[in-house]
């Protein structure tokens, strides 16, 4: 009885007279029946009198429901029960809406039992179970697996359970292979040390009803810790991103709740950290007193965009150069080129080349001493690391020599000149609409005017010439101190957040295929790069990395799951490259040195 008095009041702002008969739990009688009694019994004590004939003409109740309500409300701990709802001044009457606004729990039930609401059981169950893998990738020794089994054998009903457990408990967990003490030891000493998890993932964890995990990472970002989330008003609330009154009402009833305070000190007191959020935003370059005058600023450069045939970098078909000198287009330069190789359809249908364009045109070998000529001594930009890669892994396929020059991305330097792209929107397109500019993306020479226009609008916004911005981007975290930091706890688990100073920030990777080194070095060295690291293909995916051996391999079965999606998603219009292991690998190599190539 008390279980279910307090479960009732961490749903206040919900229940009904209708909602209160569903919620009873008498046999037979869902919401839909529910609703049928109200219309005909407009209180408590009217469906307590009503003989069985009256019951059985109410429609949609049974001869069988009739007698199960009357059982119901005819037994002894039945009749304490609902003595209890009426002392709780819980609605037990159409006009009875408020619930529990100033009515206290009876004494002594406040905050005893888990936080399960009634009419949302499974929801909340879900939002738990979801809590409890989340924080499986931070701890040793705990999968999917014993975190599902953990809600469903219900030795944790409320996040604050999952930090109360001991050896004893995990070792009579009921699993396929049985935890042994050593095993479970680890996992409660992990628990242990994952009391600092990021405020986001508890925020999460707590089970505010309309908030899952994006939204807690908005208020995660916005407030830094919980105490500023809780003390937050509606109107304050609302300014968050992706957050609208009903969420706001939410947790302001949530938080309103004494019961729900009263578990959250709990898990203070049990060392669990509120206070840390992960940085929003990456270091932006600041415009400082001082900077050079417009007519001394070093604002000449190359732009330069490839376009290629299929997953191969080195195959590429395309090639565009615009010159800038002293903040103006001089010179632009384009020509297709025989990758001799086949064409991808996704490629094909990204950038229009096929087969049938190129031939006739010069192959890269035969380019490279023209390219050399016009990139050699020169600052190259390029929106993002792949056309540098490209580049070099071309050089490579042809035994020609790569362009001695100094190579720029003016994707990191959009996300440093402009706070509203630090996390996302930076994509060529995006960025060139905020400045202004018109252009057909995925054509080579038009992507590479594009990108010296952002250059030359980054220049304006901070007060930095190319020397600058050379300078300001050329120092990487290294990649070991990086993986160190964030991938050395995570456990058997390859997700990763990316490096918010990484060239390579916004990109969402997934690996398939055998790849040459572990996945968890590898996913340790693409988010040190700044790619978020995933475990399947989804909307949100933006590059494939496909082991080399399997690349080539024929379409149809041959390929994974994960490459099948992927092609399809990008034959349906999303931005999502694949491309083989070797090649990611260069791209990481290029975009994490030093400028000079």
């Amino acid at each position: 009885a008390k279980s279910y008095i307090e479960a009732i009041a961490q749903s206040k702002s919900k229940m009904t007279w209708t909602r209160l008969v569903a919620a009873l739990g008498i046999p037979g009688v869902r919401l839909g029946k529910a609703k049928a009694l109200v219309r005909e019994f407009d209180s408590l004590t009217s469906l307590e009198m009503a003989t069985t004939e009256a019951l059985e003409k109410v429609k949609g109740i049974s001869r069988s429901d009739a007698a199960a309500i009357q059982t119901f409300l005819g037994e002894e701990s039945n009749r304490r029960l609902l003595k209890m709802v009426q002392q709780a001044g819980l609605p037990i009457g159409p006009d009875s809406r408020d619930v529990l606004a100033n009515n206290p729990l009876p004494e002594g039930t406040e905050g005893t039992m888990p936080l399960f609401q009634p009419d949302c059981d499974e929801e909340y169950r879900e939002t738990l179970q979801k809590f409890v893998i989340m924080c499986a990738t931070d701890i040793k020794g705990m999968g999917k697996t014993v975190a599902r089994k953990l809600v469903n054998q219900e030795l944790v009903k409320n996040p604050m359970d999952l930090y109360r457990l001991k050896a004893e408990q995990l070792a009579q967990l009921r699993t396929r292979i049985k935890l042994g003490a050593k095993a479970a030891s680890k996992i409660v000493d992990s628990l242990n040390n994952s009391k600092h998890a990021l405020l986001e993932r508890l925020v999460f964890g707590l089970g505010i009803r309309h908030v899952g995990d994006r939204t807690a990472e908005l208020l995660s970002h916005r407030f830094c810790t919980l105490d500023a989330i809780i003390a937050a008003p509606v109107e304050e609330l609302e300014q968050v991103e992706e957050v609208g009154p009903r969420i706001a009402e939410s947790i302001r009833a949530y938080f309103g709740s004494d019961a729900n305070r009263g578990m959250i000190e709990r898990l203070r007191a049990k060392g669990l950290d509120f206070g840390k959020a992960r940085p929003r935003e990456p270091s932006l370059i600041p415009v400082t007193e001082g900077t050079k005058d417009r007519a001394d600023m070093n604002k000449s450069f190359i732009a330069l965009d490839v376009e290629t045939a299929n997953e191969d970098l080195a195959s590429i078909c395309s090639i565009g150069i615009a010159t800038f000198k002293e903040g103006r287009m001089t010179d632009e330069w384009h020509s297709l080129v025989d990758p001799e190789d086949q064409f991808s359809a996704i490629n094909k249908r990204i950038h229009g080349i096929d087969e049938s364009m190129v031939i006739g045109h010069p192959t890269y070998a035969t380019l490279s001493d023209e390219l050399n000529r016009r990139l050699d001594d020169s600052v190259v930009v390029s929106h993002g690391a792949f056309d540098r890669a490209a580049i070099s892994k071309a050089a490579a396929r042809w035994s020609a020599s790569p362009p001695k020059c100094r190579w720029l991305n003016s994707q990191t330097v959009t996300r440093r000149a402009w706070p509203q792209f630090a996390r996302r929107g930076y994509g060529l397109k995006s960025v060139s609409e905020h400045i202004g500019y018109e252009f057909k993306h995925h054509d080579a020479l038009e992507d590479a005017k594009a990108a010296g226009q952002v250059v030359l609008a980054a220049m304006e916004e901070s007060g930095l010439d190319i020397s600058d911005w050379l300078t300001a981007l050329r120092k990487r975290p290294h990649a070991r101190a990086y993986a160190s930091a964030t991938g050395a706890a995570r456990g058997g688990s390859i997700r990763r957040q990316g490096n918010l100073d990484g060239p390579l920030y916004g990109e969402v990777v997934v690996f398939t295929g055998a790849l040459g080194i572990a996945r968890a070095d590898a996913a340790d060295l693409a988010a040190s790069a700044g790619c978020e690291v995933g475990t399947s293909v989804t909307r949100r995916t933006t590059l494939l990395v496909v082991g080399d051996t399997d690349l080539r391999k024929l379409a149809g079965r041959t390929k994974s799951s994960k490459h099948r999606k992927a092609e399809q998603l990008a034959l349906a219009g999303q931005p999502i490259k694949i491309i083989g292991e070797s090649d990611f690998r260069a791209i990481i190599e290029t975009g994490t040195t030093d400028s000079v190539a």
